[in-house]
């Protein structure tokens, strides 16, 4: 046997040919099309958006629609078929052309032009013979004893049956008295005791000669009607000719017309003449005065009164007069009720109101994996977490709110991968349908995230980064810290910045156990409380693994063994966690930076400019920080404004925003998180227009309870009449050589030889160098020599100069070799503002 394997186009990642007996759609091979697509050369392609079936791609190629309440006209889905039209399993069909209007389920005539006569669901120009046309333009039945006729008594004859003469009106019969015409045509006498036939009765005063009459109470019948003999005229006065017997009354389904009982049509049982019905049999009901099956658009079967009957104005399909189940175009379903505004609290979709007050929950619970550089990869829906109390799944979509830098998001869509950017969106069944891949930019680093967000089509979730981890087939490089700060009694939050694994390319993702200890903890799950001794990789990455002191005062350190494999290699190593006691400490202001803008201007203040550090030993909240300005008045800052700017969202700026460029939208704020200046949502605006100097007090506080809060501080900004004229940054000397040799345990002097950065306007005073991104614990630390111990985020050019930074190593033993540690910092010329726009980094090689 031959198997045939889908045949991939690489670049695109999506189907290029299926194996026979299976059809293209959308990238996929399928047994068949789904739900709205249509076959076409063996691939099955999208209708319309209004279709839910088609026949070809156009808005008017539809069979069947999407929309409830819809129906099909002309191969455009729309909200009733027009008054020439009927509906039949959901599409309209054009009426006979004699028509005036049809009944709303059959192509049979409800009603004709003026010039039309009305017969049995049909517009006729003249009445069939055995029928005459009534002042209500309808055909009705001649008697029976007529042929043709210009009324409904056996008077109003034109012409008789076969072998029957016309005389004054009525149609008489050849034989004689005494005796009836046969069907042959010959003329018999039967006597009254015949065993051959029942009794016939002549009466004298009729002057009619009668055909065979069936039954005794029979008087006179004439011609045979579908086989059977029709009663004319009975013996007793009181009843009434029905078919070919008589009856005390008509009965169901039957009218008396001229003395003779005619059936109502099909459907009816009580009728005053041909369509004119007034009651209905089930299953049928009453359509104005016709029985149908299906009543018309609009209109609802009242099995109370049997009968069809309008829904609510607006309302387009109901159950009742009360309730409506699809509204108009114009108009929106709330509660049963048609209404041309949803109110507070909701949300349209579909032409319905759905109650909305709670925003969706987003979680992410994984990283996107990528096997190999420059591949792709399938979203997995197992990645995320999603719910809506009010909203179901199938109304919520991702928005793509930041792309990826090391690759594209992509959805699979009528056979090409389309690249999803900003504010572009996808659902929950794009990922169970595998459309949502992620390729990767094999030029890019294998690192990288994508931010999402869930709408319900009113409210938002939070903004989620989903990280993106891109796996080679190199050896795994663990890196590792080696120890990390714990306090007594409290969650401490493990990390990348603790324990990570570089350029791990391995198809298998990273997974660590723990093989011993810790002995004075445990480590838990951030989300979901539970005890971990095995995690991904990805969740140490997102910060969900904790260790949990348990509160032990005696001890000063705590250890695990863990063991890190990718399915292929294995590393064990051990951290270390050095015990603290709780700290009370308020936040330490590390960069303070004068701020230049020009009048009516606008500065960004990002952390180069302005952060605050928790000085409490390993905390986790740096990011969480407050800052707020005090007094929160318009005066401060007096010639300006602290605004938050950040993208519109789809649903248009927000009230009490105020609309910018590039999409953006601004508020003033007088408080805000360190968070918003590292993700750049803080800025200065002059608005005073004039050159000079501007500032705002503030005050920074954590997340302690009580806060420990940072007081009377102060950010200047200066504002300047034109742009800065063009001077070159702080550049390092040519002959200054970025590290140096210190021996293991002796403090060593950074010197102008080894960092150096000389200011072309100013003095050695204005270059200011700022830390930011310090030596770690056991890496040693950045002192000045007036303050030992004390670790230095910042310090000058003239400091370097006159020798007073110095390097102090870390107290443990380093053993035989040695060990290379950096910090990175960067550079400023205070005088005139400029910075260094490299991050730079300085070595130190520790020897023993």
């Amino acid at each position: 046997m031959k198997v045939v394997r889908p045949a991939l186009d690489q670049a695109r990642t999506t189907v290029v040919q299926c194996p026979p007996g299976m059809l293209k759609e959308e990238g996929r091979c399928l047994p068949h099309c789904s739900i709205g697509h249509f076959l076409q050369n063996a691939q099955c392609i999208a209708c319309d958006g209004s279709c839910s079936s088609c026949s070809g791609p156009g808005r008017d190629q539809c069979l069947s629609c999407v929309q409830p309440g819809k129906v099909v006209s002309r191969g455009q889905c729309v909200e009733q078929c027009g008054h020439q039209s009927f509906l039949s399993n959901g599409i309209c069909h054009v009426c006979p052309g004699e028509c005036e209007r049809c009944l709303p389920d059959s192509p049979q005539c409800e009603t004709c032009s003026q010039e039309a006569l009305f017969y049995k669901g049909r517009c006729l120009t003249t009445c069939p013979v055995g029928f005459y046309s009534d002042s209500q333009s309808a055909c009705r039945a001649c008697h029976p004893s007529c042929d043709g006729c210009k009324g409904g008594g056996d008077s109003n004859c034109t012409s008789c049956h076969g072998g029957a003469r016309l005389s004054g009106g009525r149609c008489r019969m050849p034989c004689p008295p005494g005796q009836y015409l046969r069907m042959d045509g010959n003329c018999r006498r039967e006597f009254m005791n015949s065993k051959n036939c029942p009794v016939i009765t002549l009466k004298a005063f009729t002057k009619v000669e009668i055909w065979l009459c069936p039954w005794l109470s029979v008087l006179s019948c004439g011609p045979p009607d579908g086989g059977q003999t029709r009663c004319m005229m009975c013996t007793e006065r009181h009843q009434v000719p029905v078919g070919p017997v008589c009856k005390d009354e008509c009965g169901p389904g039957r009218y008396l017309d001229h003395n003779i009982c005619q059936d109502c049509g099909k459907g009816c049982e009580v009728c005053e003449g041909p369509a004119v019905c007034l009651r209905c049999e089930p299953p049928y009901v009453l359509h104005n005065t016709q029985c149908v099956q299906t009543c018309m658009q609009g209109q609802f079967i009242s099995l109370e009164e049997g009968m069809c009957q309008d829904c609510p104005e607006n309302c387009v399909r109901c159950e009742s007069v009360s309730t409506c189940q699809v509204c108009d175009s114009e108009t929106h379903l709330l509660e049963g009720q048609c209404v041309q505004q949803c109110g507070p609290g909701h949300i349209v979709e579909d032409g319905v109101c759905h109650g909305n007050q709670f925003a969706p929950v987003f979680q992410v619970l994984g990283e996107i994996s990528v096997t190999g550089l420059g591949q792709a990869a399938v979203v997995s829906p197992d990645l995320i977490y999603v719910s809506d109390e009010d909203t179901a799944e199938e109304r919520l979509r991702l928005y793509v709110m930041e792309t990826a830098r090391n690759g594209e998001l992509v959805k699979s869509q009528w056979g090409k991968d389309r690249p999803l950017g900003v504010e572009d969106t996808f659902t929950l069944q794009d990922l169970r349908e595998k459309r949502i891949m992620f390729k990767h930019d094999p030029g890019r680093t294998p690192q990288g995230e994508v931010k999402l967000k869930v709408s319900d089509g009113q409210l938002f979730s939070l903004t989620r980064a989903v990280s993106i981890q891109v796996r080679s087939e190199d050896p795994m490089a663990v890196v590792s810290k080696g120890s990390f700060m714990a306090k007594v009694g409290l969650d401490t939050q493990l990390d990348s910045s603790i324990l990570d694994v570089q350029s791990e390319t391995s198809a298998y993702p990273v997974t660590i156990s723990v093989l011993e200890g810790p002995r004075y903890g445990k480590l838990v799950h951030k989300v979901h409380k539970a005890v971990v001794t095995q995690f991904p990789l990805g969740e140490l990455r997102s910060g969900n693994i904790m260790y949990r002191h348990d509160g032990t005062n005696s001890a000063s350190s705590d250890m695990m063994v863990l063991q890190l494999t990718d399915g292929y290699n294995v590393v064990n190593l051990i951290l270390q966690a050095e015990i603290r006691e709780k700290d009370s400490k308020i936040p330490i202001l590390v960069t303070n930076e004068m701020a230049y803008v020009q009048e009516k201007g606008l500065v960004k203040i990002t952390v180069e400019l302005l952060e605050v550090r928790s000085a409490d030993t390993g905390a986790t909240d740096q990011a969480d920080l407050i800052y707020t300005l005090v007094p929160s008045s318009p005066e401060n800052p007096k010639e300006g404004e602290i605004l938050m700017v950040v993208p519109v969202p789809p649903g248009g700026v927000t009230p009490g925003w105020q609309s910018m460029k590039d999409g953006q939208m601004a508020s003033p704020v007088f408080r805000f998180l360190q968070r918003d200046v590292e993700e750049g949502r803080i800025w200065y605006k002059n608005t005073a227009g004039k050159a000079g100097a501007d500032s705002f007090r503030f005050e920074v506080s954590d997340m302690s309870v009580p806060p420990n809060i940072l007081r009377g501080q102060t950010f200047h900004i200066t504002i300047v009449p034109s742009p800065v004229a063009a001077l070159d940054p702080p550049t390092l000397s040519p002959d200054t050589y970025l590290g140096m040799t210190v021996l293991e345990n002796e403090v060593a002097f950074i010197g102008n030889d080894v960092l150096s950065y000389p200011s072309p306007e100013g003095s050695p005073a204005d270059i200011m160098y700022r830390v930011t991104e310090p030596l770690g614990l056991d890496e040693g630390a950045i002192e000045h020599v007036d303050s030992p111990f004390i670790m230095l985020y910042r310090f000058t050019q003239e400091d370097i100069d006159k020798e007073n930074i110095i390097y102090r190593p870390p107290i443990t033993e380093l053993g035989s070799g040695s060990r290379e540690v950096q910090f990175k910092f960067v550079v400023t010329d205070e005088e005139t503002g400029l910075r260094n726009p490299e991050t730079d980094i300085y070595n130190k090689d520790c020897s023993s």
